[in-house]
């Protein structure tokens, strides 16, 4: 499923000069990372809530059994007990979380004066240069980090000024290339493969979350980078004249 496109002159990139995407470590370049922050960790765990309260429920028995084992008759047997099935639940929490954030980890993101390439756990890739970006848009899954978002709202005034709250899922829309990795679930490939193309160009509609580069908000590394190269995208402050 390796869909790749060269960076050339006459490339089906469109690209209107060869484009050379900088590694981490060469001059000019950031390297930036996800957070697990408590905005994106407490929407991953709602879907896990009905499943952890089964657990809880089912881990009573086992923790009666633990209980008595170790406490007899005592009080520190109900103590047991009491205690089993809550730390049941919160022992998977700290797992399914310790899982996330080494997805989050293996997930980077690449900012430079050509533009922005990031790649997630999967090995899919998207690059987009900065001239290529047309607006800031409201993305389907941009509050949880993921290059699998789509763009589901236009209105960038709505979203981001500069010095402004900028809402969480708000990021990036534009033409550019992309790598996708040698398998992925149908789901997810199905994602990819909606993404519309430029027949002139060969490119793609892809979207970059801000979310990818840490907390959505005016300090983040994205944001202040796209404020920078592309000032155009966002509209003047309140007041602005």
């Amino acid at each position: 499923m390796g869909d790749t496109q060269p960076s050339s002159p006459t490339g089906p990139d469109g690209s209107s000069g060869e484009v050379v995407w900088p590694s981490p470590g060469d001059p000019g370049v950031e390297v930036l990372h996800p957070k697990l922050t408590p905005s994106v960790a407490v929407p991953f765990l709602i879907p896990w809530a009905f499943p952890l309260f089964m657990i809880c429920f089912i881990s009573l028995v086992p923790g009666l059994y633990v209980g008595e084992a170790i406490g007899g008759d005592g009080p520190l047997s109900g103590l047991i007990m009491l205690l089993f099935p809550p730390g049941t639940a919160a022992a998977l929490v700290w797992l399914i979380l310790s899982l996330r954030r080494r997805v989050f980890r293996a997930t980077t993101v690449l900012i430079s004066p050509v533009g922005v390439h990031a790649r997630d756990h999967r090995g899919l890739q998207m690059r987009m240069r900065w001239e290529d970006i047309t607006s800031i848009v409201h993305l389907q899954g941009g509050r949880a980090p993921t290059l699998l978002a789509r763009a589901v709202g236009f209105a960038a005034r709505e979203i981001a000024a500069l010095g402004q709250p900028i809402h969480p899922s708000a990021g990036l829309i534009g033409w550019g290339t992309r790598v996708l990795p040698a398998e992925m679930p149908r789901r997810e490939a199905e994602v990819v493969y909606s993404q519309r193309r430029d027949p002139a160009t060969g490119r793609y509609e892809i979207a970059i979350p801000f979310s990818l580069a840490g907390p959505v908000n005016p300090h983040n590394r994205l944001v202040a980078n796209t404020w920078h190269y592309r000032p155009d995208l966002f509209p003047p402050p309140p007041g602005a004249s």
